[in-house]
């Protein structure tokens, strides 16, 4: 008997549905130990050791961004614990360890004496959103600091950064006082309407930069087995929920940026918990389920073009994309290559934005807050390993005048054996 998981997933996936739903249902020990060594999550698996390399070997071109993340890991020394037990007002279901957020883009109705029910406004963030009633500035604060603790602890060795990334990891999933429970029932809240959407579960998303941390800090002493073991088995409860409850379901089944990036936490959940086949099933049907009717055979991402802020949004979803595409090497799996029935590819999609940026005045959607060319740089940085193409390194070249680009962490996370 198939229950309404055992259909969704047979049509996403394909013949592979039901033994996919077996291996989620496997109980953590069940399934193959994850690798000793790091596993990064849409992060190149030499890019990290080639900058440590050439910074050890005195490069020039690597410095700043060291210094700036050296200076962000000094600040993080001092930043929390983060909790969801210390938000202000109640999740809805009265249990403080329910992560609760507001929808960014819904405000008061300023026709109602009261605002509600709220009403959404593409792209404008309501600064409520990013309270003290909502879980979501601190979401973003731990993974900020745990991301430039490990990095640092990788780059210099020292212990202090590595003892204060799993504190901060302990406090938000591990500690029975403070752990958040493993799910996003109560994301993204909207005011007058629900208590909680499925499209909250992006918020998600900053759990692949906390996976990450752990890969780098798991040789530290200050990170235990027991520490390992804990958060393995609260991401495995994480992933079943993902890919099991109404939310889950209907986050993986909808369109633009929301479905890639449910993937890209869905997959890299998997991966971290030794879940590898699961991960493989997520990444292979995502050239069907996200690139096929997310790019069109001139690089539109029309789902996102649509918005409100049509560059921004068409290069977060590319990013996602491209993050599965490197969780895809480690899987075996080519994403890079691949071209929907269409012929629209990443590389199109890479090279439509590139365009629109090229003269932002001239294209026809709307971009309500101006676009970061910096925001490119990641995807260029990855798109020089992987395409044979000029124009990436000259797009380089340009945000090299930009000295907050030179500052940028990507530098490290992709960097080349040499120096271009």
């Amino acid at each position: 008997m198939f229950s309404r998981l055992d259909s969704h997933v047979m049509k996403t996936y394909g013949p592979t549905a039901v033994w996919l739903f077996l291996v989620i249902s496997m109980p953590v020990w069940a399934q193959p130990s994850p690798p000793a060594g790091p596993i990064l999550a849409g992060v190149p698996p030499d890019g990290l050791e080639n900058a440590r390399e050439r910074l050890r070997a005195g490069d020039a071109a690597l410095q700043p961004a060291l210094a700036a993340l050296l200076e962000d890991a000094r600040e993080a020394l001092g930043a929390g614990p983060f909790s969801v037990t210390h938000k202000s007002i109640p999740a809805p279901s009265g249990d403080p360890h329910d992560y609760t957020s507001l929808g960014p883009y819904w405000w008061p109705d300023p026709s109602k004496p009261d605002g509600l029910p709220y009403i959404r406004k593409d792209g404008e963030r309501n600064p409520e959103s990013l309270g003290p009633g909502s879980d979501s500035e601190r979401l973003s604060q731990l993974r900020d600091a745990v991301e430039a603790l490990s990095l640092a602890y990788y780059f210099t060795g020292e212990e202090r950064y590595a003892e204060k990334a799993a504190q901060l990891i302990r406090a938000w999933f591990i500690d029975l006082a403070t752990r958040m429970n493993p799910h996003l029932q109560y994301s993204q809240v909207t005011r007058g309407h629900d208590q909680g959407r499925f499209i909250g579960i992006i918020d998600g998303a900053r759990f692949v930069g906390i996976i990450n941390a752990v890969g780098l800090i798991r040789s530290s002493p200050s990170w235990t087995a027991a520490d390992q073991a804990a958060l393995t088995e609260w991401f495995d409860a994480y992933l079943t929920w993902l890919l099991t409850s109404p939310h889950g379901i209907r986050e993986n089944r909808y369109f633009n940026n929301h479905g890639t990036h449910f993937d890209v936490q869905a997959a890299a959940a998997a991966r971290f918990v030794g879940k590898d086949d699961v991960a493989r099933a997520i990444v292979e049907s995502s050239r069907y389920v996200r690139i096929d009717p997310h790019i069109g055979p001139d690089g539109r991402q029309p789902h996102e073009l649509a918005r409100t802020r049509a560059v921004s949004y068409s290069t977060m979803n590319l990013a996602g994309m491209f993050r599965l595409a490197m969780m895809g090497d480690d899987l075996g799996l080519d994403l890079w290559g691949y071209e929907g029935a269409d012929g629209g590819s990443m590389k199109d999609a890479l090279d439509f934005i590139l365009d629109l940026t090229a003269d932002p005045e001239a294209y026809p959607y709307k971009q309500i807050t101006p676009a970061q060319p910096s925001d490119l740089l990641p995807l260029l940085l990855m798109a020089r390993r992987v395409w044979d193409s000029d124009r990436y390194a000259r797009s380089l070249q340009q945000l090299a005048s930009d000295p907050d680009a030179k500052k940028d962490r990507a530098h490290l996370y992709f960097a080349s054996p040499s120096a271009p």
